[in-house]
């Protein structure tokens, strides 16, 4: 009798059946391919789902822009269709160059009812050429953006600019602190506000028709940020003119009233001037200084004038180098409203320096304004004042510094109204 070879029952114990073989091999492939399809499509999708997020990132981008533009033609007083289609435009334009079978449609269009906010969005549909092997042609996505635009963020600080590189320096480690007013030059070279050093200026904006040199080190309160090579500001006191027939007004010489006390009448000096002690100018009075310097010569020396107006002719200088204390207020009404002390723009040379040395004591009340001359405003000059305006053909700023702009009660002449345009959502 014939036996089987040893370990043959081992075998054939896991030998599968040729038929039944067929039949799990011939039910896998069904089965994988049903498995596939689910794979397929979550990898479809989230291979659309990254496109879409670039594409949604890119048509963002173009949304703010679209709706910063629309806002300027809100803030030019464009009609609500005008501000629509600015928009429109803009954002189409975009929509054209992201890519083809790309579609945006306005879907939220909102005006508010003060006239200086918009609010747009479009609904975009994204081809989709995967997605659209499970049944899904395209991918929604919503874009949306709000700007509005801020109204009369007046200027305390102009710097016309016309005859030196810069237009407002701070040197040092100065640190000058404008409260809720802004800071202008239109000097249009690359360093028309000159940050040097390690100082620092918070103002509300800071605008320039030129370059900001280390822009990192200004805080804006209200502006974005700095905005570099704008439009220049127009001289709100380009008309304002010297007295009539001031030339004709006899040469006074101030009257002594104690050891070093001084009272000066209203009118025209013509030598300089010096205070060691007090000196009162008389109320409501308009003073020419005529080639005369007028100074302070000691810290103990006390400037005081109410409702007056200083006119710098000839090269005449004003300087309170030693930091005696000043009281000053300009008129509140009639053709020098607002105006403290004012360089004549046919008689002073870009040569002469004004130099105000201030202290929390001291108030200048009233613009400042040397339209030919350097401004410089040394160390410690935070003043005691609701309105100061400083407007130079450069303004320095060499110490630490505070100035308000609330002029509205003295009737100084506003500037520097340069709306701006901002996203808000």
């Amino acid at each position: 009798m014939r036996t089987a070879p040893a370990g043959s029952a081992t075998r054939r114990a896991w030998t599968v059946p040729r038929q039944f073989s067929r039949n799990i091999y011939g039910n896998i492939a069904p089965i994988a391919a049903l498995t596939a399809l689910p794979i397929f499509g979550v990898i479809a999708l989230t291979l659309d789902a990254r496109n879409v997020i670039n594409t949604k990132s890119a048509m963002q981008i173009a949304a703010d822009a679209a709706t910063i533009m629309a806002a300027i033609e809100l803030l030019e007083e464009g009609t609500n269709e005008e501000v629509k289609n600015v928009a429109e435009v803009a954002m189409q334009q975009k929509v054209r160059i992201e890519g083809e079978g790309l579609v945006c449609s306005l879907d939220t269009f909102t005006i508010a009812d003060t006239r200086d906010e918009v609010t747009i969005g479009w609904q975009c549909d994204e081809p989709s050429a995967v997605s659209g092997a499970i049944g899904k042609d395209s991918m929604r996505f919503l874009v949306s953006a709000t700007a509005k635009f801020l109204h009369g963020m007046d200027g305390c600080v102009l710097a016309l600019g016309e005859h030196n590189w810069t237009g407002v320096s701070v040197t040092g480690s100065a640190d000058v602190q404008l409260d809720s007013c802004a800071v202008i030059s239109n000097s249009r070279k690359p360093q028309s506000i000159d940050m040097g050093g390690s100082g620092a200026l918070t103002a509300s904006c800071a605008y320039a028709a030129g370059g900001i040199q280390n822009p990192g080190t200004i805080d804006t309160t209200q502006c974005l940020s700095p905005v570099p090579y704008g439009r220049p500001t127009p001289d709100p006191y380009a008309d304002l003119e010297m007295p009539d027939d001031w030339e004709s007004w006899p040469c006074l010489t101030p009257v002594k009233t104690g050891k070093d006390s001084l009272y000066m009448p209203s009118g025209r000096y013509c030598n300089h001037v010096s205070a060691k002690g007090e000196l009162e100018l008389e109320a409501g009075g308009n003073f020419v200084f005529d080639g005369a310097d007028l100074r302070t010569k000691s810290a103990w020396a006390e400037l005081r004038g109410d409702q007056v107006t200083l006119f710098f002719t000839d090269n005449a200088e004003f300087e309170n180098a030693n930091g005696g204390k000043v009281h000053l207020t300009s008129k509140s009404d009639g053709p020098y409203a607002g105006v403290l002390m004012y360089g004549d723009r046919d008689a002073m040379s870009p040569a002469i320096d004004i130099k105000i040395n201030g202290n929390i004591s001291s108030r200048f009340e009233g613009a400042i304004y040397f339209p030919n001359n350097d401004l410089t405003f040394v160390g410690g000059a935070s003043l005691d004042s609701e309105c100061t305006q400083l407007i130079a053909d450069t303004v320095t700023f060499s110490g630490n510094s505070g100035i308000k702009a609330n002029c509205e009660t003295l009737g100084a002449r506003q500037f520097g109204n340069i709306s701006d345009v901002l996203l808000t959502e």
